[in-house]
């Protein structure tokens, strides 16, 4: 019996399972397998899903980090090296969402955030413009004030929002607001608050 030749998978296939894959992996090993693999990746069907949640690099300052920087061939520009300064990580954080987002040519549904991300003014913004057609959105348990009413203007622009996390009562009143007047489709919003303690609830 001959043995299956996977670079010799039909792209539509290949797409269809890299849209489950997750982004670590279309970063870190699929580019890798073959050519056909590697061209696959630029299929923007695979980077609908933005869980940012399995990249550890992009959580805190204490592991090394990856950093993204532009070199000539945008095709794929990551480029690995070392850091351990907290706006390394931030930086990284933010490249990393825009060059995925980038890939995605508007098609972004999900955009699930670590707990731990630092997220940076404007980034928000950011993704309303270049994602108009987000369902989901979690964000860390920590956002400045002016990214907590960054996040409530927002809202506006995804008509096709269905669920929304924050962690923060910060602008909550404006999001309701703005989630009733644009938001048709809406099924879910929680709010994670800490209890006295220090913990979360």
């Amino acid at each position: 019996m001959s043995r299956r030749d996977w670079s010799e998978l039909p792209v539509h296939c290949l797409v269809e399972i890299l849209e489950r894959v997750g982004i670590e992996s279309l970063v870190e090993t699929v580019p890798l397998v073959c050519k056909s693999w590697y061209e696959a990746t630029f299929y923007p069907q695979c980077w609908q899903h933005l869980v940012f949640t399995k990249l550890t690099f992009l959580r805190n300052s204490k592991c090394s980090i990856p950093r993204l920087k532009s070199v000539k061939d945008s095709r794929f520009n990551l480029n690995f090296g070392v850091s351990r300064h907290i706006n390394d990580v931030d930086d990284s954080l933010e490249k990393f969402v825009q060059f995925a987002i980038g890939r995605s040519h508007g098609l972004v549904s999900e955009v699930v955030f670590h707990p731990e991300s630092r997220l940076k003014e404007g980034q928000i913004a950011r993704i309303a413009q270049r994602c108009p057609s987000l369902k989901l959105l979690v964000l860390p348990s920590y956002l400045s004030y002016v990214i907590n009413f960054e996040v409530s203007d927002s809202i506006c622009k995804w008509k096709s929002l269905e669920a929304l996390h924050v962690a923060s009562l910060i602008g909550l009143k404006k999001t309701i607001a703005n989630i009733s007047k644009s938001c048709q489709n809406f099924k879910h919003l929680s709010v994670n608050v800490p209890r006295l303690d220090g913990m979360w609830c």
